[in-house]
């Protein structure tokens, strides 16, 4: 199937609560500024793969699920759907500087490329909160998934997750789970669970903070840090570059229920092949290599409009403006 829209900048507007595209059917588009409405309550569905680096400037939805994902990089603007679960995707990273998104289950998949989570920009959802990528990056900016035993926070990195700056990773009422293939740096910021903190780290855990900053690892019931170390012996974690779970100095470390942690018993560490933590695996997958860039002839630096035959086709009882 071709690309059914190729334009710098498009709006696509289904005003009668019809959807735009599919999950199994996403419309196709080669654009660098796309904004996305639905807002009717119901059961309808957005589905968007985009061709190239695309910029997320708005999504107004009040189906059951939104997915809009591009083969480039993705940056958003200020997203709020709080009836909708929304799965954003960027093959080659997605970067968040400023912003504001919160959604009913939320997921942002960066592919081969970092997520970065930056310039005091709040993630949230009231369910769970799902974050991908080669690398992630929190820096003085919050990232919180929702209440409740299934509305888990999971990151899930091949490389390294930063929280630093003031930042917090977390969420309201549920686990938080970790796993990283390199290792996890937390520089005067905070990683919590309400009950747990499950983390898989193939690399180190570092805590760094100050007294008036402090750095902590924190879960808020009894017994619940858990961390594995699939490929080391012993050690692997530190407060302020020191072999321990705690620095009184700075009040910095591991914390269980706001005191320090106790190494085996309210923070259990396990080393070696057999050590293994596996958050919940986001069923909410867009294929991304469906997206095909237009023929060169095709591709534009102005504006289009579409046919009268691509508004029937790719936006059901709505309409659709390209500019």
């Amino acid at each position: 199937m071709g690309i059914d829209i190729i334009a710098n900048s498009a709006v696509i507007n289904a005003a009668y609560g019809g959807s735009i595209g599919s999950i199994a059917n996403p419309l196709e588009t080669s654009v660098l500024d796309l904004t996305v409405s639905s807002t009717a309550l119901g059961s309808q569905e957005i589905g968007v793969i985009n061709s190239g680096n695309l910029n997320l400037a708005g999504l107004s939805f009040g189906g059951s699920l939104a997915s809009i994902g591009t083969t480039g990089t993705l940056s958003t603007g200020n997203i709020y759907v709080p009836t909708s679960g929304v799965y954003l995707a960027g093959n080659n990273g997605i970067s968040l500087t400023g912003r504001s998104i919160y959604a009913n289950g939320l997921t942002l998949d960066a592919g081969s490329g970092a997520l970065q989570i930056v310039g005091a920009t709040s993630v949230g959802s009231a369910g769970s909160l799902t974050l991908k990528g080669a690398s992630v990056l929190i820096d003085g900016s919050y990232a919180y998934g929702g209440n409740g035993s299934a509305n888990s926070t999971n990151v899930v990195t091949g490389g390294n997750l930063h929280v630093v700056n003031l930042g917090q990773l977390g969420t309201y009422g549920s686990n938080t789970n970790i796993d990283a293939g390199g290792s996890v740096l937390v520089d005067r910021a905070d990683i919590i669970g309400y009950p747990d903190v499950n983390m898989k780290v193939g690399g180190t855990i570092n805590i760094n903070g100050t007294l008036v900053e402090p750095g902590r690892i924190a879960a808020e019931s009894p017994s619940t840090i858990n961390i594995s170390f699939p490929t080391q012996s012993s050690g692997g974690y530190f407060v302020n570059g020191v072999a321990t779970v705690f620095d009184a100095a700075t009040n910095s470390g591991f914390f269980v229920v706001g005191n320090p942690a106790v190494l085996g018993t309210s923070m259990f560490v396990t080393y070696g092949a057999g050590a293994t933590i596996s958050p919940p695996v986001d069923t909410l997958i867009v294929a991304l290599t469906q997206a095909a860039k237009p023929p060169a002839e095709q591709q534009s630096t102005g504006t289009t409009s579409a046919t009268e035959e691509d508004k029937d086709k790719t936006v059901k009882k709505g309409t659709m403006v390209c500019r």
